[in-house]
């Protein structure tokens, strides 16, 4: 979840989500740190109060990169 940048590049507080959204500063600390997330009931309103669309918000932060192909007949080593 891209929580954190976004609310750094608008000068949101988790105080301000926290009122907005009645929940605690520490919650929101929690979501911003990818620890716990929000209901995904909020997840809508929470992106028309940020300002952002929810492919913004819920895009990784360091997404993994893809996995090469393997090819057929390749082997592994254990």
């Amino acid at each position: 979840m891209n929580l954190d940048s976004i609310m750094r590049d608008k000068g949101i507080s988790n105080a301000q989500i926290a009122t907005r959204f009645n929940t605690t500063p520490s919650t929101v600390s929690r979501w911003r740190n990818n620890i716990n997330s929000p209901d995904n009931s909020i997840l809508p309103e929470l992106c028309d109060f940020l300002g952002c669309s929810l492919d913004e918000l819920l895009r990784a932060v360091n997404p993994t990169p893809p996995l090469p192909n393997r090819e057929q007949g390749e082997e592994t080593t254990a």
